[in-house]
């Protein structure tokens, strides 16, 4: 059977790949303050 794309492969690169600069790596890779409290008090 033939492997279907559902995403081009650019559109697959910027969903995928690790974000290039500091500010984006925590903005999508580190937990909050906040949601650490509410991590802890689970």
């Amino acid at each position: 059977m033939a492997k279907r794309h559902l995403l081009p492969s650019s559109a697959r690169g910027s969903f995928f790949e690790i974000p290039p600069d500091m500010a984006s790596l925590e903005q999508y890779y580190v937990l909050a303050t906040d949601d650490l409290d509410l991590i802890s008090s689970r």
